[in-house]
C-alpha cells in the first residue's frame, strides 16, 4: 500500500489524497509440490489478489500456462505446460504486477 501526504503545498493544484492500493498477487502455496514432466496436471494456486491473473509463467521464459477457470480473489487453477525435469519457478502477473514465486518440482 502507498501512501502519499494529503498536505496541499500546491496551493490547490493537487488535490488527490489518501492511499492508493497496489493489489499485486501474493501467493502463499501450491497444492502439489511435485507434478508429471509430461505436463497437463491442474494445479491450483492460493494467495491474494489472484482475481485478475492475466498469466501464470512456470519456467521462465515460454513458460505460460493455462489459467483453467476463472480466478477468484484466492485462488487460481492452471494447467501445467511441459517441462524438463528438475525444480521451476511458478509466477502469477496481473496488470498491476508481478507476484512472489512458488517452487513446484517436475518429474
Amino acid at each position: 500500500m502507498f501512501h502519499y501526504s494529503n498536505h496541499n503545498s500546491m496551493k490547490g493544484a493537487w488535490t488527490q489524497r489518501g492511499t492508493i492500493a497496489t493489489s499485486v498477487p501474493a501467493l502463499s502455496s501450491l497444492d502439489r509440490d511435485v507434478t508429471s514432466a509430461a505436463g497437463g496436471d491442474l494445479i491450483t494456486i492460493t494467495g491474494t489478489n489472484l482475481a485478475k491473473a492475466t498469466n501464470v509463467n512456470v519456467g521462465g521464459l515460454n513458460g505460460s500456462a493455462s489459467i483453467t477457470a476463472n480466478p477468484t480473489a484466492n485462488s487460481l487453477t492452471f494447467k501445467m505446460p511441459p517441462r524438463n525435469t528438475g525444480k521451476h519457478n511458478v509466477l502469477v502477473t496481473t496488470d498491476r504486477g508481478a507476484s512472489n514465486i512458488l517452487s513446484i518440482e517436475v518429474r
